[in-house]
């Protein structure tokens, strides 16, 4: 127990001198780059505060980073001091060292998670407001879609309080068209247009029209010009679920959902290559090569996750699969390692 809390600290301790260095070496990046471009437009106070509100975000981002940083500073360190050669000359095989940066793993994804689920979302609505237009996703690159949203027959364009309502009969013929102003489940100063197969056939302006099927569009409308990072899990969750009753299929909010569970896996998945640096050195201690190692293990990583991400956006699998099929791809690949590395 004593060698397992030891390594279990020299991990965590490289992890948060790691983390907050990242963190800022991102935030210097995204001012030197977006913040510079967002300065023209509000002013060099507006754009750092922007910057500052994405922190959390960053942080989630970068947890994984730190970790696989963590463990390769610790298993350097060990080795400079002979320690994983006393190790093993006593019989602890790597397999002893691995369950300390396993937790080690575990803590970085509940810390990832809880970050993401109670600190990104009022950050990122936060610096939504502070910028005007429309803001892309920082993770799907797409701006909010336009609002159009279909119940049963009806099909409903939303803009500010300006409702369009279009009802298809049989056929995908325009039977009638109302445009008014939303009142909850009806429209008021409503102009309604009958339609036959020959064109218009009565057009007539009236203060009220009933259309039960306009109920709660009226929210889910202000819900969709959020992000989907803005939003908690189950916030996204349900609002998926209301699109999908609505009509509306958003296969990038989706991934972002699942998203939101699968980045924090990822931190066990990097734990996993990481145990394959805690072993003793033959050929001495090289920093520099085990560096460039776990540099490649996380571009390897990243180009995983941005692969499933492009084949699921282009509908060739389910967003569950193109989120989670390469951590859980990566974290076998991590297993099959430690297995062939075990004794």
């Amino acid at each position: 127990m004593r060698l397992f809390r030891y390594l279990l600290r020299g991990v965590l301790v490289r992890w948060v001198v790691a983390l907050p260095v990242l963190v800022l070496t991102y935030l210097v990046f995204f001012l030197g780059d977006q913040g510079r471009l967002m300065a023209g437009r509000v002013g060099w106070a507006t754009a750092l505060k922007v910057g500052l509100l994405h922190l959390p975000m960053i942080v989630v981002q970068v947890i994984p980073v730190a970790l696989m940083l963590g463990a390769v500073l610790a298993a350097v360190a060990w080795r400079q001091r002979g320690e994983l050669e006393a190790l093993s000359a006593f019989g602890a095989g790597p397999a002893r060292l691995w369950p300390p940066l396993i937790v080690a793993g575990l803590v970085s994804a509940l810390v990832a998670l809880a970050v993401d689920e109670l600190a990104v979302p009022p950050c990122e609505r936060a610096a939504d407001r502070l910028q005007p237009g429309a803001v892309t996703s920082s993770l799907t690159g797409l701006a909010p879609p336009p609002g159009w949203f279909r119940r049963g027959a009806w099909i409903f364009r939303l803009e500010g309080e300006r409702v369009t309502a279009l009802q298809i009969e049989a056929g995908f013929r325009l039977g009638q068209r109302i445009d008014g102003v939303l009142d909850g489940g009806s429209v008021r100063r409503a102009v309604v247009t009958r339609f036959s197969e020959r064109g218009i056939v009565e057009r007539e302006r009236r203060d009220h029209v009933a259309l039960p099927e306009l109920a709660g569009v009226g929210r889910l409308r202000s819900t969709s010009r959020t992000r989907a990072e803005a939003m908690a899990a189950t916030d996204l969750s349900r609002h998926l679920d209301e699109l999908r009753r609505a009509g509306q299929s958003r296969t990038a909010d989706a991934l972002v959902l699942h998203g939101k569970l699968a980045f924090p896996a990822l931190s066990l998945v990097v734990a996993l290559f990481g145990c394959a640096f805690l072993r003793p050195a033959p050929g001495g201690v090289r920093p520099v090569r085990d560096l460039a190692w776990a540099s490649l293990v996380l571009v390897g990583l990243w180009c995983a996750l941005a692969l499933g991400w492009l084949i699921a956006r282009a509908g060739w699998i389910s967003a569950g699969a193109g989120a989670w099929g390469p951590v859980l791809v990566s974290g076998a690949v991590a297993l099959a390692i430690l297995w062939l590395r075990r004794a």
